[in-house]
């Protein structure tokens, strides 16, 4: 009896740790054009097995994280995993687009006083273009860069506009190597959250940090 509770056990840890990959992103809409499959819209993730069907003289643009591929297609079905895309429609345009590197950004995760020393950080382009998406992208309002040592002073703003921001338009460069965070305001006046990170040296390819405002 005993050795059947264990067994039990660890299946339970097996899917509760199984589970959330599963579930993990694929791609992200970056276009709809016309009648697709209810709730999809611009700057929407897609899961793994999606299949979304997309109306007559409608497109869809979309892109798929594994292969940085920017893919449009018009009418028909787009089917998605995580390692390929397929397509019963017309594929307009199949091209490289930018590798995303995606980040987690916890609401609320401001305490008023970001520090990096000492902190796991993540490291960002200082090109970047940065896209939100998550149950509380809609929320934001504004964004800023601090330097690590002067939290209380943005040292550049973000204009947002259709979830997006660009780091390459900043008035104010990023130094690669110095140490920043991200702070990102919500409309509802809840504490701010920030993200960490050290500015590293522009790509050859575009740059796009896809944060999740969780």
């Amino acid at each position: 009896m005993r050795s059947r509770w264990i067994l039990l056990l660890m299946a339970l840890i097996f899917l509760s740790h199984a589970a959330p990959a599963s579930s993990a992103a694929v791609a992200l809409i970056t276009n709809v054009s016309g009648p697709a499959t209810a709730s999809l819209a611009a700057m929407t993730e897609v899961t793994p097995n999606t299949v979304i069907s997309i109306g007559p003289g409608s497109e869809l643009t979309l892109l798929h994280y594994s292969t940085c591929r920017l893919v449009t297609v018009s009418g028909g079905t787009v089917t998605l995993t995580e390692s390929a895309y397929t397509s019963t429609g017309v594929i307009r345009i199949d091209k490289p687009g930018p590798c995303p590197e995606i980040q987690t950004l916890p609401l609320g995760s401001s305490d008023g006083r970001s520090m990096t020393r000492g902190l796991q950080v993540t490291s960002i382009p200082v090109d970047s273009e940065i896209i939100l998406v998550g149950r509380h992208a809609n929320r934001v309002t504004s964004a800023a860069i601090y330097a690590d040592n002067q939290p209380d002073q943005p040292m550049l703003r973000l204009g947002i506009a259709d979830r997006r921001a660009n780091l390459l338009s900043a008035p104010t460069p990023l130094v690669p190597s110095a140490r920043y965070f991200l702070r990102v305001n919500f409309s509802d006046q809840t504490r701010s959250s920030d993200l960490p990170f050290v500015a590293r040296s522009a790509g050859y390819g575009k740059s796009l940090l896809i944060l999740r405002v969780e």
